[in-house]
């Protein structure tokens, strides 16, 4: 009896003491404090003002920078990225932000899974909902009425598996939420699987146990963090960036365009060069599962063309790969040419992993004819190759439409990309839209479209 009132006296006194704090008296329960462990929790109850709850929060993020002498928080920035867009994705009727809800703070935490699926409820005539693959129907905003009520969208069972590898020593994880677009709700199946888990990462995640944060002459951080995997499973949506040219301060002369790099010429092996070779010669572009490509703009205005090569799970090289290009211009005279090591990336299709490989090419204004491939580390065999007829447009002075892009992957990143980059739009909260060259999606893939408009303007009022 004593020991129970001794525990009562112990938590009135630490709500007594939260209630003390203003503006950060929420804060524990904030998407931020995610990471918090029990020790943290327990010293949390303690904080008796504003003041010292401030002091505490700097301390959480700098336990877990891994480069504490620099003023740039690589962990703290990834985290806030997640959080953006663990609120887009997962918005629903019962919570401000995306990122409260349970698929919100499962993404906060693990990031994305490996795989995600979703089987819908029985429908009124007691027979299954099919499942379109793309995701749970988009969540109505909280007082508004919304597309889904109006047509009786069903609830879903929704269900993330993370390998076994995607964190070391953590078993393969299937985390099974209950979604229910008309109710707005999204509700985690308990499993102390997936709660062991997250405690596990919430404590690897302190790196840097004194908590020393970097003072104010510390220098900038030169490394980027690293970026959070991109939320699964949302509805299908659309991407528009709007790009807007810049406006030079008053009196301002002309700003100053850095000329394009000059062209790169490598000299290819014998085997390559004669793919790639022939491929330029053929002047056909024939419908390729291997390649997707088209014309963009960087943020200033220049033109570029960015291109992607795709090889199957079965078709991947177990070794290292490289890059081989050749471009021609107009005349047939070689513009420039490429060979280069690569690191490929992964693109899933449904539970398969295949591999990408995305450039883009920067070279003056003017039709070109280019031909491209992926080859073994010898270049004896080629891998995935493509040619295409392509133009590189000056910056646009009227409106103008980009290519659009189908995708099922959606990467946030953390770092600034570069003009050029392929497929990255953005600069404060860069995104990667990344193609999905043999355009197959399967029933557990998200389905995205994104495109960039230059230039938008109203149409003009009728005479």
């Amino acid at each position: 009896m004593k020991k129970t009132l001794l525990f009562f006296a112990g938590v009135a006194m630490a709500s007594l003491s939260l209630a003390q704090l203003s503006k950060y008296k929420d804060w524990a329960k904030s998407p931020e404090a995610y990471f918090l462990t029990p020790s943290e929790r327990e010293e949390w109850s303690a904080i008796k003002s504003d003041e010292e709850a401030e002091k505490f929060i700097a301390s959480y993020w700098a336990k877990r920078d891994p480069t504490p002498a620099t003023t740039q928080n690589e962990f703290k920035d990834g985290v806030m990225r997640r959080i953006a867009a663990a609120d887009e994705q997962f918005k629903a009727r019962r919570y401000a932000k995306g990122s409260e809800s349970s698929r919100g703070h499962v993404f906060v935490v693990l990031g994305a899974p490996n795989r995600a699926s979703q089987a819908r409820a029985a429908n009124a005539d007691g027979g299954a909902t099919p499942d379109s693959g793309l995701g749970a129907p988009a969540a109505p905003r909280a007082g508004a009425a919304s597309s889904n009520e109006l047509s009786g969208a069903s609830p879903v069972t929704v269900t993330w598996t993370y390998d076994k590898d995607h964190f070391p020593g953590i078993p393969e994880m299937r985390v099974r939420f209950a979604v229910d677009p008309m109710r707005g709700s999204d509700d985690m199946a308990k499993d102390p699987v997936v709660d062991r888990a997250m405690a596990t990462v919430a404590e690897k995640t302190v790196v840097n146990p004194s908590g020393a944060v970097a003072g104010p002459g510390a220098p900038s951080s030169p490394v980027a963090p690293a970026a959070p995997a991109a939320a699964p499973a949302a509805p299908a949506a659309t991407g528009v960036t709007v790009s807007k040219p810049a406006v030079p301060s008053a009196g301002a002369g002309p700003a100053a365009v850095a000329p394009p790099p000059a062209p790169a010429m490598a000299t290819l092996p014998a085997a390559s060069r004669a793919v790639l070779d022939a491929l330029v010669k053929e002047k056909k572009d024939e419908p390729n599962q291997a390649y997707w490509g088209g014309p963009f703009h960087s943020i200033p205005g220049d033109g570029f063309y960015a291109f992607q090569l795709y090889i199957t799970a079965d078709k991947a090289p177990a070794g290292p790969a490289r890059f081989g290009g050749i471009v021609t211009s107009d005349s047939g005279q070689e513009t420039a040419s490429y060979w280069e090591d690569v690191t490929l990336s992964e693109m899933k299709t449904g539970s398969r992993a295949d591999k990408v490989y995305e450039r883009s090419i920067v070279l003056p204004a003017g039709n070109y004819r280019g031909a491209f491939g992926l080859f073994t580390g010898d270049g004896a065999t080629a891998l995935a190759s493509a040619s295409a007829t392509f133009r590189i447009d000056p910056k646009p002075a009227d409106f103008d439409v980009s290519p659009l892009i189908l995708t099922n992957t959606l990467t946030p990143l953390t770092k600034r990309p570069s003009p050029t980059d392929p497929f990255v739009f953005g600069i404060e909260k860069p995104i990667r839209v990344e193609p999905k060259a043999d355009r197959r999606f399967t029933k557990e893939d998200s389905l995205w479209y994104f495109y960039t408009v230059w230039n938008p303007k109203l149409p003009e009022a009728a005479a």
